[in-house]
C-alpha cells in the first residue's frame, strides 16, 4: 500500500527546486537580454555561472527523485491473475 502523505514532503521539494531552477534559467536570459545581446563572451560567462548555481539542484532533485522512485520500488506488486485460455 502506498502512502502518499509520506511522499508530500519530497514532491513539494521537488515542485520547489524546480521552481529555483527555472528562475535562474530566467534571470540568466533577462541578463543577456539585456547586458550582452551582442556579446557573446558574456553570454558564455552567464551560462557558465548558471550552470554552475544550478548543478547543485540539479543533483538534488535527482536524489530526491531516487527516494521516491526506490520507495515506489519497495511496494509490493499486486497478485497476477492467470486466466485459462
Amino acid at each position: 500500500m502506498i502512502d502518499e502523505d509520506l511522499l508530500k514532503p519530497s514532491r513539494e521539494m521537488l515542485a520547489k527546486l524546480d521552481a529555483m531552477i527555472r528562475f535562474e534559467e530566467r534571470a540568466m536570459v533577462e541578463n543577456i537580454e539585456r547586458w550582452g545581446k551582442d556579446d557573446k563572451e558574456y553570454a558564455r560567462r552567464q551560462s557558465r555561472e548558471f550552470y554552475a548555481r544550478v548543478e547543485p539542484l540539479r543533483r538534488e532533485r535527482e536524489g530526491i527523485a531516487k527516494v521516491i522512485s526506490d520507495y515506489y520500488a519497495l511496494q509490493a506488486l499486486p497478485p497476477t491473475i492467470a486466466v485459462p485460455s
